[in-house]
């Protein structure tokens, strides 16, 4: 029984101090405009348009910025590089392909480490 007991109290110990990591959403996969694309309580900081996948149409690059600053768990580099502990606003990168037809704007893909965020880089 006092094995069971320490089992139990390690499970609630460990589920306690648990950090909860933060989870991107999904970007919207389909919109006419750059308006109906945008995510909720994220802004639109930076919008690209041109013909990336050859078709003669203006594709849609957009960045997205959470509006709530949040802490993340990160790493840089190889596997073996430190994890840090960041507070900052994540960013989105959604990329966009225009369906000639439809008018619509289709989700390619969405990458969510590649922008970097407000405070990360050098200085000059």
């Amino acid at each position: 029984m006092k094995v069971f007991n320490f089992f139990l109290l390690m499970l609630v110990a460990q589920i306690s101090f648990a950090q909860k990591t933060f989870l991107f959403p999904k970007v919207k996969p389909l919109g006419v405009s750059v308006e109906q694309l945008t995510i909720n309580n994220w802004t639109i900081i930076e919008t690209a348009n041109g013909d990336l996948n050859n078709d003669g149409n203006d594709d849609l690059a957009i960045i997205f910025e959470s509006n709530k600053i949040t802490d993340e768990t990160r790493t840089y580099g190889d596997n073996n590089s430190e994890i840090i502990k960041e507070t900052q606003k994540p960013r989105i990168l959604a990329i966009y392909f225009k369906n000639k037809v439809t008018g619509n704007y289709q989700l390619s893909t969405q990458n969510n480490d590649f922008i970097l965020r407000s405070e990360e880089g050098g200085k000059l």
